[in-house]
C-alpha cells in the first residue's frame, strides 16, 4: 500500500497531482495568451478591411482563440486544482489524526473495562469465600456478602445488567 504523503512520479499529470505546470508549458501558455491579445488588437484596429481579408483573419483568430483559452485554462486550472488538492490533503490528515485519537481512546476504555471485570470477578470470589466457601458458588449462584464487598458486588451487578 502506498503512503498518503507519497510524491507522484515525474510523468503523472499535473491536474491529478496538484503540481504546477512545467516551466516550458507555462511559458508556452503565456506566449499563446500574449499572441492572442496582440492578434485581437490587430483585428480590432483593422475593422475596415475587406470581407475576404476579414474572413481569413477571423478563421485564424478562431483557432488561436481556442489555443489561448486552453492555455489560460491550464494556467488557472492548476492553481485552482492545487488549492483543492491541498484542502483535501489537510482534511484527510485531520481525519486520520481523529481516527488515531479515537482508537487510542477505545483501547484505553477496553483496558479499563478488562480491569473492572477482573476486579468484579475477584470481588465475587472473595465474597464467596467469606460467605460460605466454594460450595455456594455454582451456576447461577450469587454470593451474598455483607460489608464493603457486598456493596461493591451490588454496584458491579447493576452495571453488568445495563
Amino acid at each position: 500500500m502506498g503512503q498518503t504523503g507519497a510524491t507522484p512520479g515525474p510523468d503523472a499529470p499535473a491536474a491529478t497531482t496538484g503540481q504546477k505546470l512545467g516551466v516550458v508549458a507555462t511559458i508556452l501558455a503565456i506566449a499563446l495568451i500574449v499572441v492572442y491579445i496582440v492578434f485581437l488588437i490587430l483585428q480590432w484596429n483593422n475593422v475596415k478591411a475587406g470581407d475576404l481579408e476579414w474572413s481569413r483573419r477571423s478563421d485564424l483568430f478562431g483557432g488561436l482563440e481556442a489555443l489561448a483559452f486552453a492555455a489560460a485554462g491550464a494556467v488557472l486550472g492548476t492553481s485552482v486544482q492545487r488549492q483543492v488538492t491541498k484542502k483535501a490533503e489537510d482534511q484527510a490528515a485531520d481525519a486520520k489524526e481523529q481516527a488515531e485519537q479515537q482508537k487510542a481512546r477505545a483501547d484505553t476504555n477496553q483496558k479499563a473495562a478488562e480491569k473492572a471485570r477482573a476486579l468484579h470477578n475477584l470481588a465475587e470470589v472473595k465474597a464467596g469465600q467469606s460467605v460460605g466457601g466454594p460450595t455456594q458458588r455454582g451456576l447461577g449462584a450469587t454470593p451474598t456478602a455483607g460489608g464493603d464487598i457486598g456493596e461493591l458486588l451490588a454496584f458491579a451487578r447493576q452495571y453488568d445488567q445495563s
